[in-house]
């Protein structure tokens, strides 16, 4: 999994959980988390690490299993961690859309009521 693999790495670079926690602004426990897989790291935070130890990203998907497509050799991890990215944004964009809505409910109603007052 990807947290035992940025432990792994941090670990090879000589890297303390505290020093690098301290440098991604989080508490040692949430890497703690990170590393043993009991949080997603987002692929913000992973670039950020990734800059850290001075890796490519590549590096935390290498045994993890992987599909040619194109002649590229793309790690089903990351792929499945990116439609799970897609599915938070899309709910996140319904939600937004339907709060549209509501307020588009809203203020058509009160049109409505003024001009029914009007006439």
């Amino acid at each position: 999994m990807i947290g035992h693999q940025i432990r792994k790495l941090r670990e090879d670079r000589k890297i303390k959980r505290n020093d690098l926690a301290d440098r991604l602004n989080i508490d040692e426990s949430t890497l703690g988390k990170i590393e043993n897989n009991q949080i997603k790291v987002s692929a913000d935070r992973l670039l950020e690490i990734a800059k850290i130890l001075e890796v490519p990203i590549n590096d935390f998907f290498v045994s993890m299993p992987s599909v040619n497509f194109n002649n590229n050799h793309i790690n089903i991890a990351y792929i499945n961690q990116f439609i799970e990215a897609q599915k938070e944004n899309t709910e996140q964009q319904n939600k937004f859309i339907e709060e549209l809505i509501s307020q588009n409910k809203i203020l058509t109603d009160k049109i409505d009521f003024l001009v029914a007052k009007i006439k």
